[in-house]
């Protein structure tokens, strides 16, 4: 038995990582690169920090909570990046 695959485009996956209130000047200016190069946020993945590091609530921090809704307004895909972002062995 044989399987037939169609032809297809080449694809790339972008994501905009470690999204919170200690990063979101770092990633608007990196949204901001992704759409020069026409990259349309729709076919963004975002992979927010709730608590990073355990000090910053993602959800008390307006202008993180505003650029996420924009984003997923757009069409971005919202995922969690784990609760805190801590990882063992580091400080």
């Amino acid at each position: 038995m044989s399987v037939a695959l169609a032809a297809s485009a080449p694809a790339l996956l972008v994501s905009l990582h470690d999204v919170s209130p200690l990063t979101l000047p770092d990633c608007q200016r990196a949204l901001e690169l992704l759409r020069a190069a026409g990259l349309p946020p729709a076919q963004l993945t975002v992979l927010a920090i709730p608590r990073h590091e355990g000090r910053v609530p993602l959800d008390e921090d307006a202008g993180t909570a505003r650029f996420l809704r924009g984003l997923a307004e757009a069409g971005a895909t919202l995922v969690m990046h784990g609760l805190t972002h801590r990882m063992r062995g580091r400080a």
